[in-house]
């Protein structure tokens, strides 16, 4: 649009989005914060902010605690999508699923201990994925990171570079291939391009 913008407020006991006209003045409040937007401007991909707050502040939102702070993998948080012009939402997949997937890496007891949240979503270029980090707490101030991507239907989950507990800073390089840095048993840690998303 060329006359709306969106951004992330406080609601009540949780984060909202607000789409404001820029021409008429008029506003629309969604019922979630978002994370990214899809290039068309149709979607939105959300998490939940307090749970980002609750494991790495700074990242998140302050201001509303994490209800589900003593739970290691709720249902109840997850990727989610948020359709801007009727405000409904989909969960394309929550933490309680996450952790049923396969994992395939070193850190098995943290992982079957450790507080999981999701980190950094990012629509696909042509609008039909978002890649997002699944993160969970190793130690106090440490955690490993597996990559995925699920189709905006929910269709579709897909792990990137499985085996791999360190993943950070990726780009769509367009709707088929990503950059990450990550590690690989070829070369250690390098940006590495990642196809079949």
């Amino acid at each position: 649009s060329d006359r709306k913008v969106i951004f992330n407020d406080r609601g009540e006991g949780h984060f909202v989005s607000k789409v404001v006209d820029i021409v008429s003045g008029k506003s629309e409040t969604l019922p979630h914060a978002i994370y990214s937007l899809s290039p068309q401007g149709k979607y939105a991909v959300a998490t939940d902010f307090r749970r980002i707050n609750d494991t790495r502040p700074g990242y998140g939102y302050a201001g509303f605690a994490d209800p589900w702070g003593d739970q290691t993998a709720p249902a109840e948080v997850g990727i989610q999508r948020l359709d801007l012009e009727t405000g409904e939402t989909k969960m394309l997949v929550s933490l309680a699923d996450i952790i049923d997937h396969p994992y395939a890496g070193t850190r098995k007891e943290a992982f079957a201990k450790g507080k999981h949240w999701f980190n950094h979503l990012l629509v696909s270029p042509d609008g039909k994925r978002t890649i997002f980090l699944h993160r969970w707490r190793t130690e106090p101030n440490r955690w490993a990171t597996r990559i995925f991507t699920i189709g905006l239907d929910g269709s579709g989950l897909r792990e990137l570079n499985p085996g791999a507990d360190m993943v950070s800073h990726f780009i769509w390089r367009d709707s088929d291939h990503i950059l990450a840095w990550t590690t690989h048993p070829s070369e250690g840690g390098a940006f590495y391009l990642l196809g079949e998303v």
